[in-house]
């Protein structure tokens, strides 16, 4: 039956236009699903939105009333890099701080994504009805679904690094690749670990003596590390620290990276909540166990056998996060998602060789218990109707917002646990209390800095 059925869906789709153009079709209801008027509670996403207004006003980049308390180490730095923020200029320039067509944006960029996901799984030697069964369960992920909802950058730099993984051996067209590292960098400085990966790669194969193979990935550095320092020097302003001293300030070896490796492993599972009923959980730790083992056990074994970009990349992400202070899980995950998706692929396929399941069966019943649970966690009424969600554009946060612009000075300082959101609709001056702090004495001689 499967095999009827992919070689049906050969014969439909036998041109990459008609894939193309099957799979924009496929992706269409993402359009309708998670689409607000409001934006729920958090600042992260008020850092982008002021950048963006900064940049479309001509003023200082990174200039806003928030202000960096250093004492609050890990929190709220005081700018975020700018790709995000270009990226929403459009957006921002026409519509204002408009959350609905924010919404249909970040909808726009991840289908830009999962189009670019799908030329990454073709690459990788996938068959196409295979390809276009993974790249859905990359786009229809909760976790996707959950992201494009916000201003947040995870999707864009997504859209960046894959990208940049799908043109950087290409011989042709490497410099887009150099251009989407240097984007990928500029959009989240956690993948400075991709210049740090391109220059050990140049030291190895000139080692090896592999001298063409080590005088194209030069190449590709010295392109990526210049498109990354030309965005840098054009768009942030002059900053006492440079991105290695903000990214090594927030690590750490100690004794909590155990239990840092263990969050990094709770936010795998992250991926794989679809809000099942309690009544069926035990299919997700099934799933979820062999999920967990599978990414773990190739994400290692392919950095040592197959030595890929992705593969070593991903072992480089896994040993910084087990560093990071504050890990943020599913958000330092998410750029590899596709990845993951790809080695549980192989997973699958390597362990049917080893069993011989009712496999007509078994991948009916598995895609007929995934719909179920995607439309228990994504029902219609939930979905579609706009503001669901508790928001900066709530009648009480906007009724806050202007009793503090109608009573106080922007030389005024408000200690807050979201400043940047407050800061981005008030023009009072905004602070957040260390959390290390031990008691209110401490917080008021901290807050009285900045008076």
């Amino acid at each position: 039956m499967l095999k009827n059925l992919t070689s049906i869906f050969g014969t439909l789709v036998q041109r990459k236009g008609d894939a193309l153009l099957f799979l924009i079709i496929l992706l269409a209801p993402l359009f309708f699903l998670n689409i607000n008027d409001n934006h729920s509670w958090g600042d992260d996403f008020a850092q982008y939105l002021k950048q963006s207004l900064n940049i479309l006003e001509g003023k200082n980049f990174a200039d806003s009333n928030y202000m960096y308390n250093p004492d609050a180490k890990g929190y709220a730095p005081p700018y975020y890099p700018a790709a995000y923020s270009i990226v929403l200029i459009p957006v921002i320039k026409y519509f204002g701080l408009n959350y609905t067509y924010l919404s249909y944006y970040n909808t726009f960029i991840l289908v830009l994504l999962s189009i670019v996901v799908f030329f990454f799984f073709l690459k990788q030697q996938i068959q196409l009805f295979w390809t276009f069964i993974l790249t859905l369960a990359f786009a229809y992920n909760p976790q996707t679904l959950d992201m494009k909802i916000s201003c947040l950058s995870e999707i864009t730099s997504t859209l960046f690094f894959m990208s940049y993984l799908l043109f950087r051996n290409n011989s042709r067209w490497y410099w887009l690749g150099a251009l989407f590292a240097s984007l990928t960098a500029f959009s989240r400085t956690v993948f400075l670990i991709i210049f740090i990966y391109e220059a050990i790669l140049c030291v190895v194969l000139f080692i090896r003596k592999q001298k063409q193979d080590w005088k194209q990935r030069l190449y590709f550095l010295v392109a990526s590390a210049s498109m990354y320092l030309l965005l840098k020097w054009i768009f942030l302003p002059y900053l006492q620290h440079s991105d290695f001293q903000e990214y090594s300030s927030v690590m750490k070896f100690d004794e909590e990276m155990g239990f840092r490796f263990t969050t990094y492993i709770e936010s795998m599972k992250g991926f794989l909540d679809f809000g099942l009923p309690k009544t069926l959980q035990w299919i997700i730790l099934w799933f979820g166990s062999f999920f967990l083992f599978v990414t773990i056990s190739l994400l290692f074994y392919r950095a040592i056998v197959v030595r890929e970009a992705m593969d070593i990349l991903l072992v480089l992400n896994f040993f910084i996060i087990s560093m990071y202070y504050y890990p943020q899980g599913i958000r330092y995950l998410y750029p590899f998602l596709p990845v993951f998706i790809y080695y549980f692929y192989l997973g699958v396929i390597h362990s049917l060789k080893f069993v011989r399941p009712p496999f007509n069966k078994t991948i009916g019943a598995t895609i007929l218990i995934c719909m179920l649970a995607f439309f228990y966690k994504y029902r219609i009424e939930q979905s579609v109707v706009r503001n669901r969600i508790t928001g900066v554009k709530d009648i009480a946060a906007q009724n806050m917002f202007q009793f503090v612009n109608d009573h106080y000075t922007s030389q005024d300082v408000f200690c807050f646990m979201k400043p940047r959101a407050l800061a981005l609709y008030t023009h009072v001056k905004t602070l957040h209390y260390p959390w290390a702090l031990q008691n209110d004495q401490e917080v008021i001689l901290n807050f009285k800095n900045f008076m």
